[in-house]
């Protein structure tokens, strides 16, 4: 492979170069993406965006545990570099390959070691991972394209935002999985941006309970509160809590919803100001 414009990589094999400094108080961005042969990950400073650390944990010829710990001395190498900081993570929701065979154990080995960075990135970073579905990154940052090419259109849609963005090629000089490994990884590490801001105006308890008061005025919503006191009122609880939970489910969904509309509408504000 061709490494062009790297950044820099993280783990015992590959050394570090040095990384700015920041602020204590500043908060910053981890995205991860785990695929065959490496994790690519994306560092960036909350409020901006802007890149801290980009580039990819080598995991070519290791065995499970290998790779394990690679990658998390990996991540913990990262954390040491910015001491002080808080960290919100999020790692890409890895697709599950139903059949038996060669790819099958490949992937469900990649499945462990995800699900372990995602128990000790809690640990070493103090914070619950978001899992990150790469469709709605993909739909958020408006990618409509499909399989490999979404990949292709988020690698060209990143490159083009992000200035002097690491790019991997091969001998031949075509694209390698690697870079669009960290593509993914920052747009992992942007919609955890978008999953934290609102977990935090969720805090907001008076705008939230005009938001859900107006919910409530759904016919579809107010027809399931309505099926479920029915039920209870005819003792069939267990059937009851069924359709309340369904309820439930129903209002935070339309609840996230118009909060994910309102930080759309601050960032374009901040945008056009």
């Amino acid at each position: 492979l061709k490494f062009v414009r790297m950044l820099a990589w993280i783990g015992q094999r590959k050394l570090p170069r040095t990384c700015r400094g920041f602020a204590s108080e500043n908060r910053l961005l981890l995205g991860l993406a785990i695929t065959q042969p490496c994790i690519g990950y994306a560092a960036l400073r909350f409020d901006t965006l802007e890149p801290v650390k980009i580039g990819l944990i080598d995991l070519v010829g290791l065995d499970a545990s290998a790779k394990k710990t690679e990658a998390l001395n990996a991540l913990k190498s990262l954390r040491k570099q910015n001491t002080g900081a808080t960290w919100v993570v999020g790692i890409k929701q890895m697709a599950r390959v139903g059949h038996k065979g060669s790819q099958y154990f490949k992937t469900a080995d990649l499945i462990r070691l995800n699900g372990v960075l995602a128990d000790q990135a809690e640990r070493i970073f103090k914070t619950e991972p978001y899992d990150i579905h790469m469709r709605q990154v993909q739909t958020h940052l408006g990618i409509q394209a499909q399989s490999w090419a979404s990949r292709r259109a988020m690698f060209d849609y990143v490159v083009a935002k992000v200035p002097a963005f690491p790019v991997v090629k091969t001998h031949n000089n075509a694209l390698a999985d690697e870079s669009l490994n960290m593509t993914d990884a920052w747009g992992c590490a942007v919609f955890a941006k978008r999953r934290r801001r609102v977990e935090e105006m969720r805090g907001d308890e008076a705008a939230v309970a005009s938001i859900k008061a107006q919910i409530l005025q759904q016919r579809t919503l107010r027809e399931l509160e309505q099926h479920a006191k029915e039920l209870r009122e005819e003792g069939k609880m267990r059937e009851s809590k069924e359709v309340h939970d369904v309820w439930a489910r129903r209002v935070q969904q339309e609840v996230d919803k118009k909060l994910f509309a309102m930080l759309d509408q601050e960032q374009e504000r901040q945008q056009t100001t």
